[in-house]
């Protein structure tokens, strides 16, 4: 008994200092909205009820809503966890509606591209729905070093889809090697 007890106890420590070296740090947050001249491929429109806005897209391959973070030098070799939530709806129930995340060079190249589809979280059409999703990025994914990260909403190749997004929020986080 003696033995199992100390057995016990060596694996709740080993597991406490393994799972503690393996979190992520938050190292950025931003919460997008629309608001009038700072649009991209979207159109912007007030809500009915009050002084808000939301953003619309509606031409195929086009986008919206972007939040974008420079990584510093200092984490460059940092394995990155992207998180992002917000409100969305569709009036296509089939929807090409994403939100996108690239890892941008310093020269504009793409090393990573890639939309979480949110057709998923769709269960109505014309009906608002929150969305919640995550990606995790090793930096074995990409060669240089000065780079960046966008997160934006993203309608793929669709006809006569709207795709509304009321707001997107965005968390950067970092683990160290």
């Amino acid at each position: 008994m003696h033995h199992c007890v100390k057995a016990v106890i060596a694996a709740i420590v080993l597991c406490f200092f393994s799972c503690d070296r393996d979190k992520y740090k938050l190292v950025s947050s931003s919460d997008e909205f629309a608001t009038p001249g700072n649009q991209r491929d979207d159109t912007i429109i007030k809500k009915e009820n009050n002084n808000d806005y939301f953003s619309r897209l509606y031409k195929p391959n086009s986008n919206g809503l972007i939040s974008r973070y420079t990584i510093p030098d200092s984490i460059s070799e940092w394995d990155f966890k992207v998180l992002f939530s917000g409100r969305a709806r569709t009036n296509y129930a089939y929807s090409n509606a994403a939100i996108l995340v690239a890892v941008m060079s310093e020269d504009k190249t793409a090393q990573v591209w890639t939309p979480m589809m949110l057709r998923y979280y769709f269960t109505e059409t014309d009906q608002w729905c929150n969305f919640k999703d995550s990606m995790t990025f090793k930096r074995e994914a990409w060669q240089k070093k000065n780079y960046y990260v966008n997160v934006f909403a993203y309608l793929g190749n669709s006809e006569k889809e709207n795709f509304d997004i009321d707001n997107l929020s965005v968390q950067i986080l970092a683990k160290q090697k």
